[in-house]
């Protein structure tokens, strides 16, 4: 009898042992399944990203053909002769919009000229002031808004009077502190004392992180013109009628006949009169329509019919 319990024992630890390996060798086995399928869409992700990517080179490459014919072919419209023919890059903007694909990718361009926005890594005080206040802000948030920004940007430690350094922002348990050097992306004003996400959405469309600050008196619209040195608001008004008309502004003695007036402020360090450079920023997409990638990029004018891509960056 004792035999026979002993017997069933031993037959209960063998079952039970062969249960558990078993079990072992499907968890092995899960685990080795989980491994290969994360290696599968890490594949699958790298495949997706490069298609993107791609689609995106592919874009900025096009839109660099487009610029470069029409430097080639100025447009003469009726009504725009005078100022297209002798900027043909006046409109990018509008003329420059693309849509196309590559190899089943597909991608988006949108074109910006530089000297249409405000420059925030190089602009003034002043400038910043009066952008504030000409967007209607009250002037005394514009004062703290542009004296914050100058703090936000520059190296030193010493905050101006309604600005705001290191220790404002560690006093206010604020998550981001002032980088001390050049804005990296317009977005990052939002994280500047007495900025708010309304305030932001309403200068956004008017900054523009590339270029040489210079404003262009042609493209630029009237808040943008504003900041520049010299230039009042019976000035801008003076300079929409006559792009309204159809005449481009071609040098700063034309400029200064235009506002009527001494404007010894403006010279030819803060104004342009051609659109010389654009930034170029083109979205491409995989088929699945997954993991786009960005790519912006500075294109130059380096002769009468020549580009040359100056800067890039991928996002």
């Amino acid at each position: 009898m004792n035999r026979g319990v002993a017997r069933s024992d031993r037959r209960g630890v063998a079952l039970f042992t062969a249960l558990w390996l078993v079990v072992a060798i499907g968890v092995v086995g899960l685990q080795f399944s989980l491994e290969a399928r994360e290696r599968r869409l890490a594949s699958a992700n790298t495949v997706e990203i490069a298609q993107s990517r791609a689609a995106a080179m592919a874009g900025v490459e096009h839109a660099q053909a487009r610029l470069e014919r029409l430097a080639r072919q100025p447009v003469l419209e009726a009504g725009q002769l005078s100022a297209r023919a002798g900027d043909s890059w006046l409109d990018a903007d509008t003329l420059v919009r693309i849509d196309g694909d590559v190899g089943g990718a597909r991608y988006e361009v949108r074109v910006r000229e530089t000297g249409s926005a405000l420059n925030p890594n190089r602009a003034t005080e002043d400038q910043l002031r009066m952008l504030f206040t000409r967007l209607e802000f009250d002037y005394g948030l514009a004062d703290q808004l542009a004296q914050s920004i100058m703090d936000w940007r520059d190296s030193d430690v010493m905050h101006r009077g309604r600005g705001a350094e290191r220790d404002q922002y560690v006093a206010a348990k604020r998550m981001m502190l002032p980088r001390d050097g050049p804005l990296q992306d317009p977005a990052e004003l939002l994280h500047v004392m007495h900025m708010t996400p309304e305030i932001y959405d309403s200068i956004a469309p008017f900054l523009i992180l590339e270029g040489n600050g210079q404003v262009n008196v042609n493209s630029a619209p009237p808040a943008v013109l504003a900041t520049v040195p010299g230039i009042s608001d019976a000035a801008v008004a003076g300079v929409m009628r006559a792009r309204g008309a159809g005449r481009r502004i071609t040098n700063i003695a034309e400029l200064r006949g235009l506002i009527g007036g001494p404007a010894n402020a403006l010279t030819t360090r803060s104004v342009s009169f051609e659109a010389r450079s654009v930034l170029v920023t083109s979205t491409g997409w995989n088929q699945g329509g997954r993991s786009p990638f960005r790519i912006e990029a500075v294109i130059s004018r380096s002769g009468p019919t020549s580009t040359m891509v100056t800067s890039r960056r991928s996002r």
